[in-house]
């Protein structure tokens, strides 16, 4: 089990994530949908070749469903990364 700090609610309850089933994966390709359920995300790996030029061939390696609540939180966790990456790594441009 790993606790995050980072990731934990703000309230006293402190969150216990289980990483035994954890599977890792370089991905550099992102697709999201709307979907019954919530919010699909798709993750996956441009491979090296393009068959005419005008496709990209793209591995899928996972695919997960958020609730809204949660793909709220993530959108809120995404903005806020993606503003300290700019903050830290744009200026030294």
């Amino acid at each position: 089990m790993a606790t995050n700090p980072d990731t934990e609610s703000k309230s006293a309850q402190s969150v216990l994530w289980d990483d035994s089933n954890l599977v890792s994966s370089a991905c550099n390709l992102a697709a999201a949908r709307s979907a019954p359920r919530g919010v699909a995300l798709s993750f996956g790996a441009a491979r090296e070749r393009e068959r005419s030029g005008h496709e990209l061939e793209v591995e899928l390696l996972h695919r997960v469903t958020l609730d809204p609540t949660a793909a709220a939180r993530l959108q809120q966790l995404l903005m806020k990364l993606a503003a300290d990456y700019e903050a830290r790594y744009q200026q030294s441009k």
